[in-house]
């Protein structure tokens, strides 16, 4: 594949991005740039991780040095929480708008600051303040990290890749209590081993600045610019909205949302606020440990269980799923939360105490401490992705904050049984979610997921509204135009890929690349008549009319014609989960397409008003566990020049010949409905 990176390091070369370019980008092998790409994102997570749970350490030394109330404690180890709400939506959001490349490594020069600033803090307000600058940094590096790191990676290892960025964060939270011992144990006074701690922040910060800003824009983000305004100039209702608007705008996008945020935010409720507050949970375990002891065993729960969840969780996302690793992290949490508050003596004896608090975090991370940052990059289309990621992280970090706020209070009131109580019944609340507002997006492609697979609720909920028993897409309110258009077909279907060389061949024709699945009804067999559901947004319906002969091009292929006419009804969108519904056939498709009516011929034929027009495909498809290829010609407009037109489009793309001497034979012409009838040819109206 080309370098992704390269592709896109000027915008003189704009014009090679292409959904070409993203087809390959979805199906290269991870190479040294993206391992490049990851660990420029990922020490910014690194850094994160460390500065926000370092405080905790810090707070014990200053709460005893300056003798804060209890409220400044508090927030003291919270607001920076509340902080990063407010930056990663002003970030995601300026990222979306002016792409993400003009912002990136900005936010860290944000977090170096207030990191700098805090060591220096000369009193309690001072520090909760410069502890709000550095929040805000914070907040800004989730969504730009995230979408860069999704938008560059392959289809295949999105979730590993994406992943392991976040999992920089596990190295954070060992490094921190790692700094803090070698400073408690070298004997300097506690005033000045927590301004070291604090300021040390800014260092991994500063090293990536360099690398941030070197960082070109993604291809998929130049693409939704170049698309965007190509569709202004067309016309001023094609626009989409962007931003917050864009997601308010579509249902289906809303709904991810809300499933997405609430997600993040119950669980970042229960993991910062016993990660900040461990060890004021640890010495209520162990009331008799020395801060330097309360600092190791935290060390030991870190490094023993977080980690190894996150390493185990990037390896296995893209085998086990988004929704089925965060459901169970969600589940497991609420059963270990339970066990330390029913369990006598599990939080007063130390043993069963870190077993179940060491599950709690294994869980986590090898859960939804992962999943909840993945998911925003990659389900939402790359017009709002920086800006829904950029929601969804800060609801996370209010849910934080509310946590961290909360616990810091509740833990010496009411103790660590009765508040692991609440804290698994949150964990039930994010399980809920997880599994009735979120859609699993393993393997799709990032253009591919904003279209939602059909689904058994959005089908029964359309029998009714159906000529018969079989279920049937819901219609929309708009009507299909009164009369139908008449479109004339010549396809070749073949077993197995297309392979480089053929698809290098059909390559010298400006085509774009999608992906996507149509689904097609197989039965009942309605003979000449093919129904299919397009991406999830449109009923199609095709009546053949006949054939009117053969298309033949000397030496390259031999077709035979047929005469179709078509309606489009739009839909409702359905709701995922229809995997395996009777009568119903889905075809996966990668389909590179050009149309010969945009420039590709000078002897452009025009009807009565109307441009007639002849689309081009080459469509690799999978389908039943098996993998096929198509190039198909579909000629529309008026009704005699079609044949004209269909002719010579194919003279165009047959000009040069098929590699390795190729020839398309009859046997494999055959259209969609033929194929998926097991090779029955359809009937015109009348036989």
């Amino acid at each position: 594949m080309p370098d992704p990176v390269n592709r896109t390091a000027d915008s003189a070369r704009d014009a090679e991005i292409s959904r070409e370019l993203l087809a390959q980008m979805d199906e290269a092998a991870t190479s040294r740039e993206h391992w490049k790409i990851l660990v420029t994102s990922g020490m910014g997570f690194f850094t994160d991780a460390y500065d926000l749970f370092i405080i905790g350490v810090a707070a014990t030394m200053i709460v005893s040095e300056w003798h804060v109330d209890s409220y400044q404690k508090s927030l003291l180890t919270s607001l920076a929480l509340l902080t990063s709400a407010a930056g990663a939506v002003f970030f995601g959001h300026i990222a979306d708008k002016f792409g993400r490349r003009k912002i990136y490594g900005y936010e860290v020069l944000v977090m170096a600051g207030g990191a700098v600033a805090s060591a220096f803090a000369p009193g309690i307000w001072w520090l909760i303040g410069f502890r709000a600058i550095l929040g805000f940094g914070i907040g800004g590096d989730y969504p730009v990290s995230a979408t860069i790191m999704s938008e560059y990676a392959a289809r295949r290892h999105r979730g590993r890749m994406v992943a392991l960025v976040f999992s920089m964060q596990g190295a954070g939270l060992v490094v921190g209590p790692l700094v803090a011992i070698g400073l408690l144990s070298m004997g300097i006074s506690q005033d000045l081993t927590w301004r070291i701690m604090l300021a040390a922040g800014a260092i991994p910060a500063l090293a990536v600045f360099w690398l941030r800003r070197r960082i070109r824009e993604t291809p998929r983000f130049l693409l939704a610019q170049m698309e965007a305004r190509e569709a202004a100039e067309r016309a001023a209702r094609a626009r989409k909205a962007t931003g917050i608007r864009g997601v308010l705008a579509e249902r289906q996008l809303l709904r991810w949302l809300i499933g997405a945020s609430l997600a993040w935010l119950l669980f970042d409720f229960v993991y910062y606020g016993n990660t900040i507050c461990s060890p004021l949970i640890v010495r209520l375990a162990d009331p008799h440990a020395s801060l330097l002891g309360i600092t190791a065993w935290t060390l030991a729960i870190f490094a023993v269980a977080a980690l190894p969840g996150y390493l185990l969780a990037a390896a296995t996302i893209d085998k086990i799923g988004r929704r089925a690793l965060q459901a169970t992290g969600f589940a497991v949490i609420a059963a270990a939360f339970a066990g330390l508050w029913l369990v006598p003596g599990a939080t007063t004896t130390l043993a069963p105490f870190l077993l179940l608090f060491g599950v709690t975090y294994f869980f986590a991370q090898f859960g939804p401490n992962t999943t909840t940052f993945v998911y925003p990059a990659e389900i939402f289309p790359v017009r709002v992705r920086t800006t829904s990621h950029g929601i969804a992280a800060a609801a996370g970090k209010l849910g934080a904050f509310i946590g961290t706020y909360a616990l810091t209070a509740l833990l010496p009131a009411l103790g660590l049984a009765k508040v692991s109580a609440v804290v698994a019944a949150v964990s039930v609340l994010g399980l809920l979610v997880t599994v009735t507002l979120l859609p699993e997006p393993k393997g799709a492609s990032l253009e591919q997921l904003p279209a939602t697979p059909l689904s058994h609720g959005a089908v029964a909920s359309a029998a009714a509204e159906s000529a018969g028993p079989w279920p049937s897409p819901r219609l929309t309110g708009a009507r299909p135009r009164p009369e139908p258009m008449r479109s004339l077909e010549v396809r070749w279907i073949l077993p197995g890929q297309p392979g480089p060389a053929l698809t290098g061949w059909f390559a010298r024709f400006p085509a774009t690349v999608e992906s996507r699945e149509d689904i097609y009804l197989t039965d009942p067999q309605l003979g000449g008549m093919s129904v299919k559901l397009r991406q999830g947004k449109a009923l199609e319906v095709k009546v053949y009319q006949g054939s009117p002969g053969t298309l033949q091009v000397a030496g390259r292929a031999r077709g035979r014609l047929e005469s179709w006419d078509k309606w489009s009804f739009p839909c409702d969108p359905p709701c995922p989960g229809g995997a395996g519904l009777p009568g119903w056939c889905p075809v996966r498709k990668v389909r590179r397409q050009f149309s010969a009516a945009s420039g590709q011929r000078a002897d452009r034929l025009r009807g009565w008003g109307e441009e007639v027009n002849c689309e081009v495909e080459l469509t690799e498809m999978s389908a039943g566990g098996q993998t096929w290829w198509t190039l198909g010609f579909e000629a529309t407009g008026p009704a005699s020049q079609l044949r004209t037109e269909l002719e010579a489009t194919a003279a165009l793309v047959f000009a040069p010949p098929l590699p390795g001497g190729m020839e398309l034979a009859t046997d494999y012409s055959q259209s969609y409905l033929q194929w998926l009838n097991g090779g029955q040819a359809p009937s015109a109206p009348g036989t």
